[in-house]
């Protein structure tokens, strides 16, 4: 009746050693609930108690979920306790295993979240709230249904930057969910919805990527370009442009690589970079181009073959048509 809520009032019987049939009833009840507990059954792995580790990460092997194999991974590499690590290991092969490693692993969870990929995140599967372990126990932490998916996505990548903490990866994949969720709540509030805390929050986790160096902002264009990840593209765009962050190579591409309107962003980031001397040729043209367009009509084309569907954009671009192009519905 609870779904994931119960979890947190179902832990305590999971690190009790003294009852053995109640421990085993509680794993079965979590085993038949499946998919709704998986995500504080994760988090609950960061708990200091060894024994109760053991048996989330058995719960966790007898549900079989994918999205807890990293967390698995992390564990059977590198747990302190070899039981722990024994079960973790085996609970780890019913989750379909992370043959490249826990930190491979975040990563494409985070980026599969970060899509809302419904390999990872199926229509029933959104929820109000993301977990986490502290003060010795499970605590939920509420968030909009529209930035559900990007919270999910930080956790993953959070997750990958402990097992490494230099992971390029990580912070291309941190830049692009906070500039996602800088994006989408300026539509919240365009629309006149409310927005609480999470504009400033947004705000201060890029500052806080783009403070840390390592060209997170430019790889995370790079990956926005790649995937057609439009959203996370123009919110890096517009973070450059207001000052929060500071990019190169990934702005050369968007001007390069993107869309009209992408283009006209990634020339207005490189015109704020500039203000002390002169932008580049580049970007004015692309200025220039966005300033002189007169629009009367927007195409949208939806085409897995890349050289047909550069075809006909080039066909529709020069009658005068802006075109936006993605190779999947």
């Amino acid at each position: 009746d609870h779904g994931e809520y119960a979890v947190q009032y179902m832990l305590p019987s999971l690190g009790d050693q003294t009852d053995l049939d109640r421990r085993v009833l509680v794993m079965g009840a979590l085993t038949s609930m499946g998919d709704d507990v998986v995500l504080p059954l994760c988090a609950a792995l960061d708990t200091p108690n060894a024994f109760l580790r053991r048996n989330v990460a058995v719960t966790l092997g007898y549900i079989g979920d994918s999205r807890a194999a990293a967390h698995l991974a992390h564990l059977a590499s590198g747990d302190a306790d070899e039981g722990v690590k024994a079960a973790a290991a085996q609970a780890l092969a019913s989750c379909g295993g992370a043959a490249n490693g826990a930190e491979f692993a975040f990563l494409v969870l985070g980026r599969e979240y970060h899509l809302a990929s419904t390999s990872v995140l199926r229509p029933y599967q959104y929820s109000d709230v993301v977990w986490s372990f502290s003060g010795g126990g499970l605590s939920a932490t509420s968030v909009p249904r529209y930035l559900y998916n990007e919270e999910l996505a930080k956790v993953a990548y959070y997750n990958a930057l402990r097992v490494n903490a230099a992971s390029r990866g990580a912070m291309a994949g941190l830049a692009g969910v906070y500039a996602s969720e800088m994006q989408k709540i300026s539509d919240q509030e365009a629309s006149g919805m409310s927005v609480g805390g999470e504009a400033a929050q947004a705000r201060a986790g890029m500052l806080a990527v783009a403070a840390a160096g390592s060209g997170a902002i430019d790889d995370a264009l790079m990956a926005a370009l790649k995937q057609g990840d439009q959203m996370a593209a123009v919110g890096l765009c517009r973070a450059v442009q207001s000052g929060l962050a500071v990019a190169g190579n990934g702005l050369m591409a968007a001007l390069r690589d993107g869309d009209a309107g992408l283009r006209c962003e990634a020339a207005l980031a490189l015109t704020a970079q500039a203000r002390s001397g002169a932008p580049s040729t580049a970007a004015l043209a692309a200025l220039g181009e966005a300033a002189g367009r007169d629009i009367v009509r927007v195409a949208a084309i939806i085409d897995g073959n890349f050289q047909r569907s550069a075809a006909a954009a080039a066909a529709l671009e020069a009658q005068g048509m802006l075109v936006n192009q993605w190779d999947t519905g």
